[in-house]
């Protein structure tokens, strides 16, 4: 029997995630919500899955995946929470939102909360998960969804996601400023040696 997995917020993490597990071997069937039913429908077409129109729709799912933004949150989760049953369980990569934040305003206790970053786009990404009233055997299913297109580690408290932040939500940002620097730098330098040759 497949597990029921829902997408809420198909924008470009939510869909590479998504898009890199329907590429590997994997026991799910795929559900889609997004405001914007086209969003939805193309990932539905992209992966054999199914774009529903209204939240209340994705009620028999198991895993509920939400990639919203942070700003959007509150919204969305009003709304979800009268979709969601008993044994649901939660998965969310929406930044700065905690566990008990989490909890309160969906009224659901297992939560895993994963940070990942924007190499996961390409398959190529990391992420920290923290996991929260999970079973192994869910534990083990919530890794294999990130494993398509990430490193996954996992972190011991709600603190340490919000500290990972820093290192796995932006240290890409700092490499690559580090190299435009010591480019520069370079260049100036090679500049300054031809003045010189002169």
């Amino acid at each position: 029997m497949k597990t029921k997995l829902a997408l809420i917020g198909c924008g470009n993490m939510g869909g590479a995630i998504f898009l890199g597990l329907s590429k590997k071997k994997h026991s799910f069937e795929f559900f889609y919500y997004d405001p914007d039913l086209e969003k939805s429908g193309r990932l539905a077409g992209q992966t054999k899955g199914t774009a529903v129109k209204a939240m209340a729709d994705l009620k028999s799912c198991d895993l509920f995946l939400l990639a919203v933004k942070p700003q959007q949150y509150d919204a969305m989760a009003a709304e979800l929470k009268n979709a969601l049953h008993a044994e649901a369980k939660i998965i969310s990569v929406v930044t700065g939102i905690s566990t008990p934040t989490l909890q309160k305003t969906l009224g659901v206790m297992p939560i895993a909360r994963v940070m990942p970053n924007t190499p996961c786009l390409i398959g190529e990404g990391a992420c920290a998960i923290f996991f929260t009233a999970m079973g192994p055997a869910e534990q083990r299913i919530v890794k294999e969804i990130f494993s398509a297109v990430a490193l996954v580690f996992e972190v011991g408290s709600d603190d340490a996601i919000d500290a990972s932040t820093a290192v796995i939500g932006s240290g890409p940002a700092y490499f690559f400023r580090f190299e435009e620097i010591l480019n520069a730098a370079v260049e100036a330098a090679y500049q300054r040696a031809k003045e010189l040759g002169r």
